[in-house]
């Protein structure tokens, strides 16, 4: 069975890749057709390194009309590749709870009974109604457009940089594989051909995509792939358990392929995945810990003694008495990241997944998004959160009655630097009410 699971685990695996290459292959093409573009050709002939779609009506239009078909294939491939990963989290689930429950005729009547139960009462939810719900105020397909409008100022990045540089349209095409393989590349400064000089592009010095968000609408669209198929499998599988009595929580564990690419070779590495593995109560919704996380979700089952009780009970028409020993806490590594991070998250842009739709478990007020510009800059400092983990244990037991430590550790950090003097300053007195 082992064999099997891994067969069909590899089976996914590809089918992701596959859908992977489509939205590369798409995007390049795409990108290819828009330097064929008249205005473009043009552009490039005289050396405009000024260029932008906006001050050309009829270029504008044209590749707002290739953008808007390239963002509905885009949704096409997408909602295809959720459906596919739903249907698998939904099988790969019931082979695993028919795994665990077919060693004798008994155990198969009583996996065969909760399914039929399960799949009657099942939630409505599918994976369209999945694709369509909103997440941090958008849905997928609002956020494939959003993704095809910086497309166009990552086209504009990119043939200015070749103007500036004195390159033709073919250098240029040529030129835009390693842009997309490397977009941070496009945000370096290139030889003026004219003057010698190192510029930035003026659309790459106007180009702000957000918080949390790639420069690059390429990587975005490989990202947003990754983590909502992943997202979708996990969903199916946590909805088909919802009504399985048998089910009393989950298992969430590394993926066998816990690894970051080196020089082009996977090394081992350790993140929020190693701190938060274990188990987690059945209602725990479980989407991943980060964008593009490879984390497994397994269910737990009910102990031999109580499915035995509970298909007696069933056979004596007694199935509402039977109450199983469920997993009822989250592990205490969760609350401690909870704390650790509830300063740090209030300079986010978005909350986690895994503590929006968690509110339950969270012991404590967890706000994002409510920082100034300046309070932001000043906690994503380099070696802020550092400074933070290495001296929350010991200011926390020196001040035990100071509910907020993580303020104590970025004073304590920053108290002989420059930086952020004027930020010090107002902390000394008491002014900086957003941290007190």
């Amino acid at each position: 069975m082992k064999g099997e699971e891994d067969s069909k685990e590899r089976k996914r695996q590809k089918e992701q890749d596959k859908l992977l290459r489509l939205l590369q292959q798409l995007i390049y093409q795409n990108y290819l057709i828009s330097f064929k573009l008249k205005a473009v050709k043009n552009a490039i002939e005289q050396g405009s390194d000024g260029f932008f779609f906006a001050h050309n009506h009829t270029a504008n239009k044209q590749i707002e009309k290739m953008l808007s078909t390239m963002a509905r294939q885009m949704n096409v491939l997408l909602l295809n590749g959720i459906k596919r990963e739903w249907k698998c989290g939904e099988e790969n689930f019931w082979d695993r709870v028919k795994l665990s429950l077919s060693k004798t005729a008994q155990q198969r009547k009583l996996n065969d009974h909760i399914r039929e139960q399960a799949t009657k009462s099942a939630r409505d939810k599918t994976a369209e109604a999945f694709y369509n719900e909103k997440r941090h105020g958008f849905t997928i397909s609002e956020r494939v457009w959003n993704l095809s409008r910086n497309a166009k100022k990552e086209i504009e990045i990119v043939l200015q940089n070749g103007i500036k540089e004195g390159k033709s349209a073919a250098e240029i095409s040529k030129s835009l594989k390693g842009y997309l393989n490397e977009p941070e590349r496009l945000f370096r400064r290139v030889k003026n051909k004219e003057t010698g000089e190192l510029e930035l592009s003026k659309a790459a010095q106007k180009y702000h995509p957000g918080q949390g968000v790639y420069r690059s609408a390429y990587k975005n669209a490989m990202r947003l792939a990754r983590t909502e198929i992943k997202a979708a499998y996990h969903e199916a599988q946590w909805n088909a358990a919802q009504n399985n009595s048998l089910i009393v929580g989950w298992q969430i564990v590394l993926s066998n392929n816990h690894t970051t690419l080196i020089k082009g070779k996977p090394v081992p590495f350790k993140d929020i995945c190693d701190e938060l593995v274990g188990e987690y109560p059945k209602s725990f919704k479980f989407k991943g810990w980060h964008p593009q996380c490879r984390c497994q979700m397994l269910p737990i089952l009910a102990k031999q003694e109580e499915r035995n009780d509970l298909y007696r009970k069933i056979f004596d028409g007694k199935r509402g008495e039977w109450k199983p020993d469920e997993v009822k806490c989250v592990p205490q590594a969760f609350n401690e990241w909870v704390q650790v991070n509830q300063e740090r998250a209030k300079g986010w842009a978005n909350m986690p997944h895994f503590i929006r739709d968690n509110q339950k478990f969270v012991q404590s007020k967890f706000d994002v998004d409510i920082y100034t510009d300046q309070e932001k800059k000043f906690t994503h400092a380099r070696k802020t959160k550092e400074a933070m983990q290495r001296v929350l244990a010991e200011l926390s037991a020196l001040y035990p009655d100071v509910p907020n430590t993580e303020l104590a550790a970025i004073h304590h950090y920053t108290r002989n630097g420059g930086n952020y003097r004027q930020l010090n300053k107002q902390m000394e007195k008491g002014m900086l009410t957003v941290f007190n």
